[in-house]
């Protein structure tokens, strides 16, 4: 007889305009198999979604295209993680969501870079799976 599974644990990634980092890192955290964790995203200043977050997501078979920006004002629930993107973005916001955990990751904004632009992009995207594979256990 199997054990009844546990509801996912919520994170939620914050970033200054929910464009680029924090959607990126929501996307990754969702692609994840193992059905541990559920993420969002908000900004403190949102938003649409950047392009080139969209694109270098694509190529690691992620679809963020339908991502809508969103005030984290707006996150009402409780989480049981939420991590800010950077010192900076830390430093900024003006509402803290309720949650049982607080983490301050440092993810720089993507630089326009590369032959096609992407590069930057791609970066940010490695470290963010980086710092997530590190800090976030199933």
């Amino acid at each position: 007889m199997s054990r009844p599974r546990s509801p996912p644990k919520r994170a939620l990634f914050v970033c200054t305009y929910n464009s680029i980092r924090s959607p990126m890192a929501e996307g990754l955290l969702n692609a994840r198999d193992d059905g541990e964790w559920v993420a969002e995203s908000a900004g403190i200043h949102p938003s649409g979604v950047d392009p080139g977050a969209v694109a270098v997501l694509a190529e690691a078979g992620i679809d963020i295209a339908g991502h809508r920006s969103r005030s984290v004002g707006s996150c009402r629930r409780r989480y049981d993680l939420v991590v800010f993107m950077s010192p900076s973005v830390r430093e900024a916001c003006y509402a803290l969501p309720d949650a049982a955990e607080y983490i301050t990751a440092d993810i720089p904004v993507p630089a326009v870079s590369g032959k096609d632009g992407l590069d930057g992009y791609r970066k940010s995207r490695d470290a963010i799976r980086k710092w997530i594979d590190a800090h976030i256990r199933s």
